[in-house]
């Protein structure tokens, strides 16, 4: 029973683990900011993008980083204290959570871009003291509701995100 176990631990767990560490590799660049916090590869381009916190904000902000050669180099495409989330529609619009300057005592929204992030549009804001930590879009076209996970609770739009509804009845805060 001894020699089984050892040669399953062997087989089983330390072949593979020498196996698959061997494919990571560190790219070249590095995107601004304190740490990604979301990552996103866009199905129609190929192109990453990730959202990134402020290592000494205004000086050096965060925001949304995008990369077209793999991770080789990134640009910035949003210049803000913090981007936490990213996620692409059924449409191949991009959504992403972004506080903008917390200085101005601005809060954090929802943003949008429909052209791979020239330029992003506010869609909606949620109080000052919450946070959008996580975003989901239905698989429907042309209307898409628009889920954000917050601090407070899930805040819902059916509009394409012309305007958001508390939807947290019943969960516990």
């Amino acid at each position: 029973m001894k020699n089984v176990l050892i040669y399953f631990v062997f087989c089983c767990i330390l072949i593979p683990v020498q196996t698959f560490s061997q494919v990571w590799q560190q790219t070249a660049g590095t995107p601004q900011g304190s740490g990604v916090t979301d990552m996103l590869i866009k199905q129609s381009n190929g192109f990453l993008y990730v959202t990134t916190g402020s290592i000494n904000f205004p000086s050096e902000p965060g925001g949304v980083r995008v990369s077209t050669d793999g991770g080789n180099t990134w640009q910035n495409q949003t210049f803000s204290f913090i981007a936490r989330t990213i996620i692409e529609a059924p449409d191949g619009n991009l959504y992403a959570s972004i506080w903008p300057d917390p200085n101005l005592f601005a809060a954090e929204g929802l943003y949008r871009t429909t052209n791979n992030g020239a330029v992003w549009s506010p869609l909606g804001f949620v109080q000052a003291g919450d946070n959008i930590f996580s975003i989901a879009v239905s698989p429907t076209t042309p209307v898409i509701t628009i889920f954000a996970g917050t601090r407070n609770g899930v805040i819902r739009s059916t509009d394409n995100g012309g305007s958001f509804q508390n939807t947290s009845s019943g969960i516990l805060k």
